[in-house]
């Protein structure tokens, strides 16, 4: 933290989020980020991160213990975390910087659902609308839902 205001410690996390989205040295094509938007949750408010971190973990209790195993439940409990991470740290303060880089993030997080290999997903013909829910929900691109992709 080396002493710096809250904003800037706010605004480097939400750098390394970015920055693991859309690396500079792989072509601004990274990874979902998910480690490093919990990370970034964690430093910034810990007891935000553990009450948005509950549906995460009862989707994963879900995933073990139900059969079939719901495939998409996970990466809806991921979105939710990032929902609720500022939504609980509002409630409490009212709005605050990290509420507000909780809100960024989430738009990142979003953004980078979205845009991941938007266009092969177009390319194949489906709705744009279920296109887009797919992705945004549920993190999943049309050749995932087709089974031509495998879900990771």
């Amino acid at each position: 933290m080396l002493g710096l205001p809250l904003e800037t410690q706010l605004l480097c996390g939400l750098a390394a989020i970015a920055g693991q989205m859309w690396p500079v040295f792989h072509q601004f094509d990274g990874g979902r980020a998910n480690a490093t938007a919990w990370g970034f949750q964690l430093a910034a408010d810990w007891i935000g991160f553990l009450i948005a971190w509950i549906p995460v973990v009862a989707a994963a209790a879900l995933r073990i213990t139900v059969r079939p195993r719901p495939k998409r439940l996970l990466p809806l409990a991921n979105l939710l975390s990032y929902a609720v991470f500022p939504a609980v740290i509002w409630e409490q303060e009212g709005v605050t910087p990290t509420v507000l880089a909780g809100l960024a993030a989430l738009a990142l997080v979003i953004a980078r659902r979205l845009t991941a290999g938007l266009r092969e997903d177009l390319a194949t013909g489906a709705p744009a609308a279920r296109v887009i829910a797919n992705r945004a929900l549920f993190d999943r691109s049309e050749l995932q839902e087709r089974g031509l992709v495998a879900i990771t």
